[in-house]
């Protein structure tokens, strides 16, 4: 892979992470605004990336608890990767 190929596939990771950051911050439900607010893109290559949110009580809000229903931000936005990646391509 050559290295102009490699960087061209890295911006596009990194604009595919931060559409999935975005739709994860939109569906997080805003008391505080922290776990909004908490979503990061991180550790952006041409292999990947991730996304991490710290706040302590985010798996709560995507699985639910007995007292409240899921949220599943992580997940929905999951099931829309594809689609993600198909509109970021076209605005190439």
């Amino acid at each position: 892979m050559s290295r102009e190929f490699g960087r061209a596939v890295a911006e596009l990771m990194g604009k595919v992470g931060q559409e999935m950051v975005s739709r994860m911050a939109r569906r997080t439900p805003v008391r505080t605004g922290a776990a909004q607010q908490g979503w990061k893109l991180t550790n952006v290559s041409k292999d990947g990336f991730e996304i991490e949110n710290d706040v302590e009580y985010v798996t709560h809000l995507e699985n639910g608890t007995v007292h409240m229903k899921p949220h599943h931000m992580v997940r929905s936005t999951m099931e829309e990767a594809q689609q993600i990646v198909d509109q970021c391509v076209r605005k190439l």
